[in-house]
């Protein structure tokens, strides 16, 4: 199985690392978001694991980091296995995890779980109110942040950072 799991906080000089990160995954579900509505739709598709993945959201993780936001990773031995980030100030009382990903290899681990609280822990400390997400709407994503007490927003919440099409907008209060 695994070694001990560490999580610690990610450095900004350490960022590249998540190239490390294998993401890729069979997509059997995903949800489409309508009307406060979560609708089930079949797949199959595989996502890949490349390079042109992350080029396409490190510039934005990096610059929010930059501004406050708080990332932390989650190392196997001295392998990266996951990694978290959160905007500290999406709105005046409330936090939005930008990313967080586990390695292929160390899913179903807690590892998720793990990093999502420190999280948590980190908007409270904060004494914000609501923890936002704009979730991939792959079931495993989606299922996740339900699992962990999420609520579907009713509608879009356009205050969100770094939105892409398809996102599912989740809340939690803390």
């Amino acid at each position: 199985m695994f070694s001990q799991i560490e999580i610690r906080p990610l450095k900004l000089e350490d960022l590249s690392t998540i190239y490390q990160l294998d993401r890729s995954e069979e997509v059997r579900r995903s949800y489409l978001h309508e009307g406060g509505a979560l609708i089930a739709k079949e797949e199959n598709v595989t996502i890949i694991n490349d390079d042109d993945f992350w080029d396409g959201h490190i510039g934005n993780w990096q610059e929010a980091i930059e501004k406050n936001a708080v990332a932390f990773a989650a190392y196997d031995k001295d392998k990266l296995a996951g990694f978290a980030i959160m905007s500290m100030d999406v709105e005046a009382r409330a936090t939005q995890i930008l990313a967080l990903y586990v390695d292929t290899d160390h899913r179903l681990s807690g590892i998720a779980k793990s990093l999502y609280l420190e999280m948590f822990d980190a908007s409270k400390s904060a004494n914000k109110e609501t923890l936002y997400v704009a979730a991939t709407p792959t079931e495993s994503a989606v299922r996740f942040y339900l699992s962990q007490g999420f609520e579907v927003l009713k509608g879009k919440n356009r205050n969100l950072l770094y939105l892409q099409d398809g996102d599912i907008h989740m809340s939690k209060r803390i």
